[in-house]
């Protein structure tokens, strides 16, 4: 029972991978925190501390997390369940002036 993680933008230099499946008999609780938790063991904390703005308790305003398609801000955040088959997508967004 796995989901499928995938990275756009500078996620896939920073991670040196497009998509990578998490098992989640891996984590101890699968939501999208739990996830964030697990890639960041895998691929350093500069992966977690890309996504997560820890004196703001939650995502960094430039990254859109999805879960099959749609933006967990709009779900329930982090605390977001994740169940077997879904696809989360991390997305950095980046803009200039």
């Amino acid at each position: 029972m796995s989901v499928e993680v995938r990275f756009i933008g500078s996620l896939v230099g920073l991670t040196n991978k497009n998509s990578i499946p998490i098992q989640l008999n891996q984590l101890p609780k699968p939501t999208i925190l739990t996830v964030i938790q697990h890639l960041s063991k895998l691929f350093g904390k500069n992966f977690e501390d890309r996504i997560l703005e820890y004196h703001l308790e939650g995502l960094r305003l430039r990254v859109l997390v999805l879960k099959n398609d749609v933006e967990i801000r709009v779900l329930n955040g982090l605390e977001t369940e994740v169940n077997p088959g879904d696809k989360i997508v991390f997305i950095p967004i980046s803009h200039g002036g």
